[in-house]
């Protein structure tokens, strides 16, 4: 990588990176304020202050990586940071000195899924947990190519504080939903769910399983159900013994009756169900619904 000292902003995301991310990597872009490594590979841990040096940043995203622990002192000389984001990774423990060296009203945004312990300790950033709520606010023209198309997973409204100030108030799209840039659209009813929240597609249910009606929208892979029983007439062949070829056709229809009743009696929603779990199957085998840019 060449000099590229007056790039205010940096996008290494879906750039499979990974596992260890090294200094040199970062020669010439010490004077970057966004800096995205989403989606990558970056893990289990980090190098002891990899990110020294980086006075200017204000946004460090560090999102959907397979990172465990961060060293002692990793953001040692981010003065400048406000807004850290660590979510869908699988740290367990913030250390005492975890942000050593940063601003103590940095915004941190991590997952409760796999966090079990806060030392009492440590500085005292905004610490914000998915799955709650998790609003941000971005500023300036120099955000608005990352909000549009590095940040997805996000519902954005665009405000104006002064008529040369555009501001991007967004919020992590909730599980059911996937993200598209500044909106976040539900799962389609059928055989999907969405069990995260800032993800930009939904999951599919496995084979022969739907998400019913009465549980839309899918938040979980228990929202899953095993698809309705439609019985299939057999194919009988009258070799001649027509008697029992009768008796069998005649049986058929009561069971056809029996069944007839029964669907009328549990109404409409037996038939939203069936068509929905059909249509799945037909979908398992197109691509999975997500947004590219």
């Amino acid at each position: 990588m060449g000099s590229l000292n007056g790039v205010l902003r940096r996008d290494f995301s879906r750039n499979h990176i990974g596992p260890n991310l090294t200094a040199d990597i970062f020669n010439g872009f010490y004077n970057m304020s966004l800096l995205d490594f989403s989606r990558n590979h970056i893990g289990p841990n980090l190098t002891a202050d990899i990110f020294n040096g980086f006075y200017n940043m204000s946004l460090l995203d560090l999102s959907f990586n397979k990172l465990r622990s961060i060293p002692d002192g990793a953001f040692t000389g981010c003065k400048q940071l406000q807004k850290l984001t660590l979510f869908s990774n699988h740290i367990k423990l913030l250390k005492t000195d975890t942000l050593e060296g940063v601003s103590t009203n940095v915004r941190l945004l991590i997952s409760s899924k796999s966090l079990r312990k806060i030392l009492p300790e440590i500085q005292n950033p905004l610490i914000e947990c998915a799955p709650s709520a998790i609003n941000y606010t971005l500023c300036g023209g120099k955000v608005d190519k990352a909000v549009r198309y590095g940040l997805l997973g996000s519902a954005c409204d665009v405000t104006m504080p002064n008529p040369f100030l555009w501001c991007y108030n967004c919020s992590f799209s909730p599980a059911g939903t996937y993200g598209t840039p500044l909106l976040c659209l539900k799962c389609p009813a059928g055989g999907f769910y969405q069990d995260e929240m800032g993800q930009i597609e939904c999951k599919n249910c496995s084979t022969g399983t739907y998400v019913p009606e009465r549980h839309y929208l899918g938040k979980s892979a228990t929202d899953c159900y095993s698809c309705p029983y439609v019985y299939s007439r057999p194919n009988v062949k009258d070799s001649g013994g027509g008697n029992n070829s009768t008796f069998i056709n005649v049986m058929f229809l009561i069971f056809n009756s029996v069944v007839l009743i029964m669907v009328i009696g549990k109404g409409v929603h037996y038939l939203k169900d069936a068509y929905r779990c059909k249509r799945h199957q037909r979908l398992e085998m197109m691509e999975p619904l997500t947004y590219e840019h």
